[in-house]
């Protein structure tokens, strides 16, 4: 009996830290802004805010039903549906959240005298071993002057 009340502090706990995240950056405007939106039922930024949740519970959307039906307000078809719309631009919806936390929390840290910069790193990531390996492919290391087998890691980092 004591394991189920803490699991259910814990998953009241995780939802309040949700949903004061989404409020302080405005995570449903920016849904909007990336054309996140549904026509009926059930609100998207309500659909985003439960699987983000579950995310955070470390439960995938199958154990979440079947292990606590009454904490999914909408079904399964409604969150996939959400998930894979085609007019949803994701890319959009990260690059403007990742800007709101910047500017909002990370950028008033530091020194209005130092300069911001962003970091592009174009990294080989290595699979010379390798043979059947999705997306594996002769890559040119500017490095080592040669090609080897592998992946090219396109890293985009912020720093002060």
């Amino acid at each position: 009996m004591k394991s189920i009340s803490q699991t259910t502090q814990q998953m009241e706990s995780i939802s309040k830290k949700t949903s004061a995240f989404f409020r302080r950056y405005h995570v449903g405007q920016i849904l909007r802004a990336a054309n996140a939106c549904k026509l009926k039922g059930f609100s998207s930024i309500l659909v985003f805010l439960v699987l983000v949740s579950i995310i955070f519970e470390n439960r995938s959307l199958y154990m979440q039903r079947r292990l606590h039906e009454d904490s999914l307000p909408f079904g399964k078809d409604t969150a996939y549906r959400f998930l894979n719309s085609c007019h949803t631009n994701w890319r959009k919806f990260t690059l403007l959240l990742a800007a709101r936390i910047i500017n909002e929390t990370i950028k008033p840290l530091t020194d209005a005298g130092r300069r911001c910069a962003i970091v592009v790193d174009d990294s080989l990531f290595s699979r010379s071993r390798s043979k059947r390996v999705e997306l594996l492919a002769n890559v040119y290391d500017h490095v080592s002057r040669r090609y080897t087998k592998g992946f090219r890691l396109l890293v985009l980092g912020w720093t002060d």
